[in-house]
């Protein structure tokens, strides 16, 4: 019994782990140290392998996130591009139209000046 919590003790469980082992019985049979490490290194590879379909996943969730973000930043600028060209467009339409009415009352003495007071 001492042996086994001095044992506990050098894997760092202390007390805890000599009451852990009085309260549950261990079913897996006994195998030998060759077969243990083929084991561990199993386990290892499976470690190994899921880490880095986590790091995968997520990297890929990463690259969505932003593809996204890009695309929406895109369109937002395309948009106000639009709003921009549209203004400017009206703004250039509005000075054609303001002159040809201009031209139209120089060519045209009969018609009445804008910023005359023929009454």
């Amino acid at each position: 019994m001492f042996r086994r919590e001095r044992k506990n003790d050098v894997y760092g469980l202390g007390s805890q782990a000599s009451t852990f082992n009085k309260d549950m019985t261990c079913n897996f049979p006994v195998v030998s140290d060759h077969v243990a490490k083929e084991r561990i290194k199993i386990f290892e590879k499976e470690m190994l392998y899921m880490r880095e379909n986590q790091e995968r996943v997520l990297q890929e969730r990463v690259e969505l996130e932003v593809q996204q973000r890009v695309e929406q930043e895109i369109s937002c600028l395309r948009q106000q591009s639009d709003d921009q060209f549209k203004s400017m467009d009206e703004q250039w339409s509005r000075m054609m139209s303001d002159m040809a009415l201009s031209s139209r009352s120089f060519c045209n003495p009969a018609l009445p000046n804008r910023g005359s007071s023929n009454a």
